[in-house]
């Protein structure tokens, strides 16, 4: 494979990507103006779901933020 092949590949998948990334957004703003989560996610998805999975997340990158924080103070103040 040339260069150039290479190069025309990357671009393809990213193409690929960015139209996937674009049409999710699409669906969510669509889901979100329509108020179809509050009629229908809502009574599937409750608080106590919510709050154990923010709270995995947010220990999981604990530690990267704290490394990150603690190299710059510009972070860490904001």
């Amino acid at each position: 494979m040339t260069d150039g092949e290479k190069e025309e590949l990357w671009q393809v998948r990213m193409r690929e990507l960015s139209g996937a990334i674009i049409m999710a957004s699409l669906f969510q703003v669509f889901i979100g103006a329509t108020g179809l989560v509050g009629k229908f996610a809502v009574k599937i998805i409750t608080p106590l779901t919510i709050v154990p999975c923010v709270g995995l997340v947010g220990l999981t990158l604990f530690e990267h933020a704290a490394a990150t924080a603690s190299t710059h103070w510009g972070i860490a103040v904001g």
